[in-house]
């Protein structure tokens, strides 16, 4: 999963060189952050896959703080308990 979204990250900056253990970190990071928030707000793995990895890490970046990050991935998951 780090790997697919250190990808992103990379072809995000267009693979740039010299980034690699940047965009690795910032993927762990980012997957580590909304794997909490979405076990938090009680988003099941079934939900997670339906979205896909990249949906979610798209909507994720675009989130500007802990409470729009909460609100965007509660919105991916109608229906879940809150």
């Amino acid at each position: 999963m780090v790997a697919v979204a250190a990808y992103f990250l990379a072809e995000r900056r267009g693979f740039l060189p010299g980034m690699e253990r940047q965009d690795w970190c910032q993927a762990a990071a980012t997957i580590d952050q909304m794997l909490r928030t979405m076990r938090d707000t009680g988003v099941t793995r079934r939900d997670y896959e339906h979205v896909g990895l990249r949906n979610a890490l798209r909507l994720w970046a675009a989130a500007i703080s802990v409470t729009a990050i909460s609100v965007t991935v509660l919105s991916m998951f109608p229906g879940t308990v809150r």
